[in-house]
C-alpha cells in the first residue's frame, strides 16, 4: 500500500494552530459532548440490542441533536442515517452494531485528544466534524502528479450528492481519497468519472495516514493516453493493512490494488453488504482472471471485509457492477 509520507505536514504549524485558544474553547465543547455520548453508548451496549431498537428513531435522534449542539456534525450525521435504517423492517443489525463500536472508539479518542500525537489529534477531530479550511491548508506541502480514477461512488447524504473518487498518482504510487459535494442537482466542482485522469496538485488533509485530499486550483482533465502506462508498483501495494493501520487505527477503509493472480478467492472475506449471490460471482471472475498477470483488482479493506470494487488491465478500469450486471 502506498500512502504519501506524513512530512508533507509540517508538526508546528498543526501547534500553532491547535494552540489557537478558540479552538480549544471548541475542542473542550466537543469532548464535553463525546463523554455523554460515550456514556450513553455504554448504557445501550450494558443492556443489549434490544435496547436499541427500543431507543428507536427518535432516541437515535436526540442523542444526534446533542451532537450537533456540542459541533461533533459528523457523528451526529451517522447517528441520523442509523435511526433512519431502524425503521426498515430488514435493518442491518451487525451492520449497524459495528457503526456504534466505531462511534464509540472515536468519541473515547476525542476524549483524549490532548495526549495523542499532533497528526492523530487532527484526524481525530477531523472525524468527530472539525472541519479544515482551504486557508487553513496552505502551508500542506501539495503533492503533484498525473492522478488516474480508479472508482467512483455517487451518493446521497440527506441533501447533499456526494462525488466519491479513489485516486492513484502515476509517478508517486499515491492514493487519494477526493470527496465532493453539491446541493442536490447542482453540478460538482469537478467532474471526476472512472478512468478519467488529471494532473495537477492535491493537497492533503493533516493525518497520520494521508489519503483524504482537495484539488488545488490547478487540477485540469487530460487525455488517457497522455497517462503513460506504467508499470504498478504491485509490491508496495500490497503491503499487509495491519502494518499501515497501526499508525491509524480509526480509519475504517483502506484502498488497496492487487494482482489478481496472487488472491486466495476461496479465503477472501468479501463484505457482508454484498449479496451471496454477488459474492459467488465475484469468487468465479476472480478465478477466471488469474491467467491473466496483467490484471488487477481495486477494492476497499474495511473491518467488515473486503469491498472489491473494480478491475484494472493496462491502464483501463472496469467498474465490477458493469461487469456482473
Amino acid at each position: 500500500m502506498s500512502i504519501a509520507p506524513d512530512n508533507i505536514f509540517p508538526k508546528e504549524r498543526l501547534i500553532e494552530y491547535f494552540a489557537n485558544e478558540r479552538r480549544k474553547d471548541r475542542i473542550d465543547l466537543m469532548q464535553s459532548g463525546a463523554r455523554e455520548f460515550a456514556n450513553w453508548l455504554e448504557d445501550l451496549f450494558s443492556e443489549g440490542v434490544s435496547a436499541l431498537l427500543r431507543s428507536n428513531k427518535f432516541g437515535l435522534d436526540s442523542i444526534a441533536v446533542r451532537m450537533v449542539d456540542t459541533q461533533n456534525g459528523s457523528i451526529a450525521r451517522k447517528l441520523r442515517l442509523l435511526a433512519g435504517e431502524l425503521e426498515k423492517d430488514n435493518w442491518d443489525e451487525s451492520g449497524g452494531l459495528l457503526l456504534l463500536f466505531e462511534l464509540y472508539t472515536l468519541a473515547k479518542a476525542l476524549l483524549k485528544a490532548d495526549s495523542l500525537p499532533i497528526l492523530m489529534k487532527a484526524e481525530t477531530l477531523s472525524l468527530c466534524g472539525m472541519s479544515w479550511r482551504k486557508k487553513d491548508l496552505e502551508w500542506v506541502i501539495p503533492v503533484n502528479d498525473q492522478w488516474k480514477c480508479l472508482h467512483h461512488t455517487l451518493d446521497w447524504i440527506e441533501n447533499l450528492r456526494l462525488n466519491t473518487c479513489w485516486m492513484l498518482g502515476r509517478k508517486s504510487g499515491f492514493y487519494a481519497q477526493l470527496n465532493f459535494y453539491s446541493f442536490r442537482y447542482e453540478p460538482f466542482s469537478h467532474n471526476i468519472n472512472q478512468g478519467d485522469c488529471w494532473e495537477g496538485d492535491l493537497i492533503y488533509y493533516p493525518s497520520p495516514t494521508p489519503l483524504l485530499a482537495y484539488p488545488s486550483e490547478v487540477f485540469y482533465k487530460i487525455p488517457e493516453s497522455k497517462f503513460a502506462k506504467s508499470t504498478i508498483p504491485a509490491a508496495n501495494l500490497m503491503t499487509p493493512i495491519d502494518e499501515v493501520s497501526k499508525s491509524n487505527p480509526l480509519r475504517q477503509e483502506w484502498p488497496l490494488l492487487v494482482p489478481v493472480y496472487k488472491i486466495n478467492t476461496d479465503a477472501l472475506t468479501l463484505h457482508p453488504s454484498f449479496s451471496v449471490e454477488k459474492k459467488t460471482r465475484i469468487r468465479k471472475y476472480l478465478k477466471a482472471g488469474k491467467m491473466d498477470c496483467s490484471l488487477f483488482l481495486f477494492g476497499l479493506w474495511t473491518t467488515g471485509g473486503f469491498k472489491a470494487l473494480s478491475l484494472l488491465k493496462n491502464g483501463t478500469t472496469i467498474d465490477l457492477n458493469d461487469l456482473l450486471n
